[in-house]
């Protein structure tokens, strides 16, 4: 039988005389035949004998294109199918199930509503983007990094999700548990399992989507989530984006960037993260190149080749019969490595890995199962917040939900009081901080906007065009999202109109840094409920060099900072300032005044913004605030990014404070 010489299934010598001559001249392409083709085989024979698919519908639909070989060198096969009766069917259960969605050309995106992926630890976000023209049966789970690696590598894995779209894949994008815009804290999460979950609850969902197979993609800490949840949920590969292979490597990486502060149970916090000690203890036991249990074929992409653990995996891998490949491609490491506001995406590397997990592709989607599963999962009430999750945050019920802003249908969360349904009273929305997503920096912004909305006060996280998960613009001209790109004041000003538009009583917009910049500077001619504005960098002017860390900024213009200090010493600012004669951020807060919004500007006592304003400009600023329009305030010891997370709730209180005395 087609060269075999091993054992063969009764079912196949039962369908042999009716499989297609296409699917014989298959098998026969190498003079072998592998139980895991036998496997895929079956679906196929079966399919033809019943008449649901002819020899023609396969080869229109690419079933024919195989897998890539366990064995050999790597090989890339490209299926792009068009099933698009069974396509169609499932987006259409898929676009039905969702209270919102964004379409971008074939290519639809939503968020899984998490009350239905709740999971033992609590409701996991899942980001769901698939394409309405094809379905090639495979679902694609994608984890991605914690911490800062999360911020810096969103846009990157955001392009993987619609590139895998467009060729068929339906794509679920994870947030495990306490991270992203999923339910809980980072100092929640005490044991490496609760990230874990997340993984499963992910494979699940896309089963039930019609997936006849899962692949796992993960990226750092994410990529080794994936592995280790690889067997356990049957994916059919794993693509790990520099996995963390050594618990203990990465947890001394973590150490050497961790601030630290006392208090019980927290073991370090990494750009905003907080890391429980016993976390730290589960993830130091992980060290995959020992103990991994393989059976799994597995991509891995190391960033350079001196990260000899990927090769020690894969040799083992090798050893023990399974799959094993090892990419070295330095893209990772142009965004991985960088600011979110530096990242960059290499377009080869995104089409590359593209095509390696296509190839793993079945070909057909499971239609029925995936119509029935969908079906369950479509909402039962109605009403404006019938898509909205119930979660828990400080002991209180908040609700958020998904939902796209204006003509360019940017991409928010929004998050209310458990008991508003529809547009009322006061609205913050945050907008992104340098190249951050909407979860803001170190999370941020998620912990902000839930705290809010136990506070009575709604709240908005939303991505300008080019950032997080909002449409890049005509032609892409604006992805990736860049610090002070100029479409961006364009897009707070459509934000605002649209949420006007909704009903909401009062709108205000937050900020940090850049985003503060932004917010004020719509102030300058635009009415709306005011602004919070965080550690703004007011003397900032269009057109200036952009350097992303505030230190380094400090750095590079020492020269001028003790000039603005020799000079106020001597009085000639006020000199300056009662002659008429001030420099652009003077003139700012002279507007900003005129316009008469309420503005609070919240400054962290060592950031240079609020040093430039007392030295440069101390007579403006005085006059500013005697009018009542302009409140400052200042936190001791905060850092510029907020990433002291001790502090955060100081802001909070501000803000609270503000809305209910001063912008409120």
């Amino acid at each position: 039988m087609v060269g075999h010489d091993g054992p063969v299934s009764d079912f196949c010598v039962t369908y042999l005389d009716s499989i297609d001559k296409r699917l014989l001249e298959y098998l026969d392409e190498d003079d072998e035949l592998k139980l895991d083709a036998i496997q895929r085989l079956r679906f196929y024979t079966s399919a033809l004998l019943e008449g649901s698919i002819t020899p023609e519908h396969t080869e229109e639909a690419g079933l024919l294109c195989a897998r890539p070989r366990l064995r050999g060198h790597l090989r890339h096969y490209v299926c792009s199918p068009r099933v698009r009766g069974s396509a169609s069917t499932v987006a259409s259960h898929l676009m039905s199930s969702f209270g919102t969605w964004l379409v971008t050309g074939d290519v639809f995106s939503t968020v899984e509503p998490f009350d239905r992926q709740s999971s033992t630890y609590g409701p996991i976000a899942t980001w769901v983007t698939a394409s309405s023209s094809c379905f090639n049966g495979l679902g694609v789970v994608i984890v991605p990094p914690v911490g800062y690696e999360h911020s810096s590598s969103f846009r990157a894995l955001h392009v993987l999700a619609q590139e895998l779209a467009e060729r068929g894949c339906l794509v679920a994008r994870v947030d495990p548990f306490g991270t992203g815009d999923s339910a809980g804290i980072a100092r929640d999460v005490t044991s490496f399992r609760a990230w874990q979950n997340a993984v499963q609850e992910g494979a699940a969902y896309v089963r039930k989507a019609g997936a006849r197979e899962v692949l796992l993609l993960g990226c750092r800490i994410g990529a080794t989530l994936a592995l280790l949840a690889a067997p356990s949920v049957e994916a059919i590969a794993v693509a790990a984006l520099a996995p963390v292979l050594s618990g203990r490597r990465y947890v001394r990486e973590l150490r050497m960037m961790s601030l630290h502060h006392e208090e019980a149970g927290l073991g370090m916090i990494v750009a905003g993260t907080e890391f429980p000690r016993s976390l730290l203890a589960d993830i130091s036991e992980v060290d995959l190149v020992r103990n991994y249990p393989g059976g799994v074929p597995c991509l891995l992409v190391a960033r350079t080749t001196s990260d000899d653990l990927e090769s020690a995996f894969a040799e083992g891998q090798t050893a023990s019969g399974t799959m094993a490949e090892v990419w070295v491609s330095s893209a990772l490491g142009r965004f991985l490595d960088r600011a979110a506001e530096e990242a960059v995406i290499d377009a080869t590397f995104t089409t590359e890995l593209t095509e390696w997990i296509c190839g793993w592709a079945p070909g057909v989607p499971d239609v029925d199962g995936a119509s029935a599963a969908l079906g369950d999962l479509s909402p039962v009430p109605s009403g404006p917040d019938c898509d909205a999750t119930s979660l828990t945050w400080a002991g209180r019920r908040v609700s958020e939900k998904f939902v796209t802003v204006g003509h360019d249908r940017l991409v928010g969360l929004l998050t209310t009081p458990q008991d508003v349904i529809s547009p009322a009273g006061n609205l913050v929305v945050f907008l992104n901080s340098g190249s951050d997503p909407h979860t803001g920096p170190g999370r941020a912004w998620v912990e902000m906007a839930r705290g809010l909305a136990t506070c009575q006060v709604s709240a908005l996280r939303v991505d300008m065009r080019g950032w997080g998960d909002s449409p890049d613009g005509p032609r892409g001209r604006y992805a990736p999202g860049r610090p002070y790109d100029p479409h961006s004041l364009d897009d707070v000003r459509a934000i605002l109109a649209w949420l006007c538009q909704q009903g909401w009583d009062r709108v205000v917009l937050a900020g940090l840094c850049v985003g503060a910049w932004l917010a004020l500077e719509v102030a300058r001619d635009t009415k709306f409920g005011g602004v919070l504005a965080l550690n703004a960098p007011m003397l900032y002017q269009l057109g200036d060099p952009i350097i992303v860390n505030s230190e380094a900024w400090r750095v590079s213009h020492q020269a001028e900072i003790a000039e603005i200090k020799r000079e106020a010493a001597t009085g000639r600012w006020d000199r300056e300032d009662r002659a008429g004669m001030r420099p652009p951020a003077g003139l700012w807060l002279d507007s900003l005044v005129e316009n008469g919004i309420p503005i609070s500007l919240i400054y962290s006592s060592d950031d240079y913004g609020l040093e430039y304003l007392t030295d440069r400009l101390p007579v403006r600023l005085a006059a500013a605030q005697e009018s009542g329009s302009v409140r400052v305030h200042v936190i001791p010891d905060i850092d510029h990014s907020m990433f002291r997370t001790w502090l955060r709730p100081k802001v909070l209180e501000i803000f609270v404070d503000e809305l209910n005395c001063g912008i409120g």
